[in-house]
């Protein structure tokens, strides 16, 4: 059970990208942007969400940061949905390899305890935290080197090129 839940965070990002032909950089963008949703807004939608909820304080609060977390990703995968082919389309695939796996190592977080612990014991967890830093470095690296690429140029005079 656990490592099917790590696989699905991990895989669903890259998968659902490629087969969508979504912007993989802005999807890791939007994993690093429902990081800061669920870390900084979700005391404040959670209190909103349990005062409506009959479950508890804790349960909403995981679940509310969970939401946050994911729901940008579902969005721009949606919302960028065959715009890109070529080599755009091969950089944005190894950004969302980085987008489900950053979406892993911050998605653990909110799931149950007892969820956790086993998901913690797994080797998988244990190779998969031991390539955090790679992770994020290569999502930065390759967002940057995509941002490079397709930067926008103005148009110049045509007369006299």
């Amino acid at each position: 059970m656990e490592l099917a839940i790590l696989a699905s965070l991990v895989l669903a990002p890259p998968v659902i990208t490629l087969l969508l032909r979504s912007n993989g950089v802005l999807v890791f963008l939007s994993v690093c942007l429902g990081s800061v949703l669920a870390t900084y807004v979700a005391g404040d939608a959670s209190s909103v969400i349990s005062g409506a909820s009959r479950s508890g304080a804790l349960v909403t609060m995981q679940w509310t940061q969970l939401g946050l977390l994911v729901v940008p990703v579902l969005c721009t995968v949606l919302l960028t949905r065959k715009k890109l082919k070529g080599f755009k389309l091969l950089l944005g695939f190894v950004a969302a390899i980085a987008a489900g796996a950053l979406l892993a190592l911050l998605g653990v977080q909110y799931l149950s305890s007892a969820l956790q612990d086993s998901i913690y014991e797994s080797t998988a967890w244990h190779e998969l935290n031991n390539l955090e830093t790679a992770v994020i470095l290569t999502g930065a690296t390759i967002t940057f080197l995509y941002l490079t690429v397709t930067r926008w140029r103005p148009e110049g005079d045509k007369k006299h090129k």
